[in-house]
């Protein structure tokens, strides 16, 4: 295992955390909205957002765990 590994979970996984404390913010602010179509709509880039950061992920242990095999 090289450093490039867990920096890149360690940036997935602060990125989330984040996140979540946006998202706690926005909660205390009133959220959800009345209309339950711009609360639906106001998840779908958080939502988006988590998707790629555990795909990014996937693709790091991926990409290390073939590494760790041809050496």
């Amino acid at each position: 295992m090289t450093w490039a590994e867990p920096l890149a979970y360690l940036i997935a996984a602060a990125l989330v955390v984040n996140w979540f404390h946006a998202v706690a913010q926005v909660i205390s602010g009133g959220w959800p909205y009345a209309d339950w179509l711009t609360t639906v709509l106001s998840l779908i880039p958080g939502a988006l957002f988590l998707i790629v950061c555990a795909g990014g992920s996937w693709v790091v242990h991926k990409q290390y765990r073939r590494h760790a095999r041809e050496t």
